[in-house]
C-alpha cells in the first residue's frame, strides 16, 4: 500500500534525523544516509502504526477522510517531532518554512510579537518595537490564554502564529494574563504590515546608542557600519540596546562579538547529546576593541541577544544594565528533508564563555533597573537607558 511505503520512509527519515549529528551553521541544509535501518523494536512500532491506519481506513464512519493519504503522512511527521515535547523543535512544510524565513528576513502581516512556550504555556517572548503588539501594551512573559476565543491550551507556537497572523487592518483578540499580578485582560490588536527593524543608531549626550530587534543575516555589517560612523564622530562610549531583542542567527551574534574582542576567544560553547562541547571563537582583530561599552537587557532579550550579552560580559567585563533576560539557552538548526519539508531542531544547549548555562534561567544584569510599565503618559523616562548613560560619567 502506498501509505505504508511512504510512512515507513518518513519514520526512517525521522529516526535517522533524531540520531543524527550536530551541524555548525545555525541554518544548514543537510542530508542523511540512506543506509540507516530500523531496529527490531522500531519495526514493531511501525507495524502497530500501520495496523492503526488500516483499521481506521476500514472502520471510520467517513471514508472520504482517507482519499488523500498525504494528510496522514504529514500528521505522522509532525507527530513524531511533537513527541519530543520541545517547543523549539518543529517540522515545517515548504510553505511553513517559507513563512518562518520571512520572519527573519522580510515583511509579513501580523501584530509583531515573538511568542514561545514555557512550561506548556504560550507566552509573549518579546513585542517588536514600533509594532501593533508593542503599542497595545504586550510585554515579555505575558501569558496568552486564548486567541479569538480559542483556548491556547495544547496549542503549538506554529498554530498560534497561523491564527494571529492576518491581513493588515483586521483585528485579533488576545486574552492575556499578566504574570506579576495574575490580572487577566482582553487585548484587541489591529494587524499591520510588520517590517522587522534593522539597526537603529542615534547619539545622546555624546554617547552612541545602537538598538536592533533581531539578529538578521546582515545585522553584523550594519552594526559595524554604525560603529564606524560613531568612531568618525569621535564617539567612543557606546550603549548596545538589546532590550526586546528575541534573537536570530547564531553566527551573527558571534560576528558582532568579534567586533569588540580579539581573535581566538570563545564566544559560546555548545553541549550536545553526547556531552561534548564545540566552541565558536572570534576570528578577526577587534575593530572597535577600544570602545567603552554598556549593554542594556530585559525580559525580552533572548537567544542570540543573550549570547552577545553573556560573551561581552565575560570577555570584556562589559556591564549589563536592566532586567534578567528571557533564558532561551538552546541552539536550533535546520535539517532539509528535500520535498518532504524541513525540521528545525534543538541541537545543543549553549554555555557562556565562563561556562554558565542560562536555559530557562536567564542572565542577570550587573545593575538591576526595573522598568515601570505601569506608568501612563505620553512621555515616560527611560530609566534603564539613563542609568546606562550615567556609567560613562567621570
Amino acid at each position: 500500500m502506498k501509505f505504508l511505503n511512504t510512512f515507513v520512509t518518513v519514520l526512517l527519515l525521522g529516526i535517522s534525523f533524531v540520531a543524527g549529528g550536530v551541524f555548525f551553521s545555525e541554518y544548514t541544509d543537510s542530508f542523511i544516509s540512506s543506509g540507516d535501518l530500523f531496529s527490531q523494536e522500531t519495526a514493531v512500532e511501525v507495524d502497530a502504526l500501520q495496523e492503526i491506519y488500516e483499521f481506521l481506513e476500514a472502520s471510520y464512519y467517513d471514508a472520504s477522510k482517507f482519499e488523500d493519504t498525504s494528510v496522514f503522512e504529514l500528521g505522522a511527521m509532525k507527530g513524531l517531532v511533537d513527541a519530543l515535547d520541545d517547543p523549539y523543535t518543529v517540522y515545517y512544510t515548504a510553505e511553513e518554512f517559507s513563512k518562518f524565513r520571512s520572519d527573519l528576513e522580510g515583511e509579513f502581516e501580523g501584530i509583531g510579537a515573538q511568542i514561545g512556550i514555557r512550561e506548556q504555556q504560550l507566552m509573549v517572548v518579546t513585542p517588536l518595537e514600533g509594532t501593533p503588539a508593542k503599542e497595545a501594551g504586550l510585554e515579555p512573559e505575558d501569558r496568552i490564554l486564548s486567541i479569538d476565543e480559542t483556548s491556547t491550551r495544547g496549542m503549538t507556537v506554529e498554530e498560534a502564529v497561523a491564527i494571529i497572523r492576518g491581513e493588515r487592518g483586521t483585528e485579533v483578540t488576545l486574552l492575556i494574563e499578566k504574570p506579576a499580578t495574575g490580572e487577566v485582560q482582553e487585548v484587541i490588536i489591529v494587524r499591520d504590515v510588520i517590517s522587522i527593524p534593522n539597526v537603529r543608531a542615534r547619539v545622546e549626550d555624546e554617547i552612541g546608542i545602537l538598538a536592533w530587534g533581531q539578529f538578521q543575516s546582515d545585522t553584523a555589517q550594519e552594526v559595524a557600519s554604525e560603529l564606524q560612523e560613531f568612531q568618525n564622530q569621535g564617539i567612543n562610549n557606546v550603549i548596545l540596546d538589546l532590550r526586546f531583542n528575541g534573537g536570530g542567527f547564531l553566527n551573527t551574534a558571534i560576528d558582532i562579538v568579534d567586533l569588540f574582542v580579539e581573535a581566538g576567544e570563545v564566544v559560546v560553547s555548545e553541549q550536545g547529546r553526547d556531552g561534548l562541547e564545540s566552541e565558536s571563537k572570534t576570528k578577526k582583530e577587534a575593530r572597535f576593541g577600544d570602545m567603552n561599552l554598556v549593554v542594556l537587557i530585559n525580559r525580552g532579550s533572548a537567544s542570540a541577544a543573550e549570547i552577545t550579552a553573556g560573551a561581552l560580559s565575560d570577555l570584556k567585563n562589559v556591564q549589563l544594565v536592566g532586567e534578567k533576560t528571557f533564558g532561551k539557552g538552546v541552539v536550533q538548526r535546520m535539517h532539509n528533508l528535500g520535498v518532504e519539508g524541513t525540521i528545525k531542531y534543538t541541537a545543543a544547549e549553549w554555555l557562556t564563555p565562563s561556562g554558565d548555562k542560562i536555559h530557562e534561567v536567564g542572565i542577570s544584569p550587573d545593575i538591576e533597573v526595573l522598568s515601570d510599565s505601569s506608568t501612563e503618559g505620553e512621555e515616560v523616562e527611560d530609566i534603564q537607558l539613563e542609568r546606562a548613560k550615567s556609567l560613562f560619567e567621570k
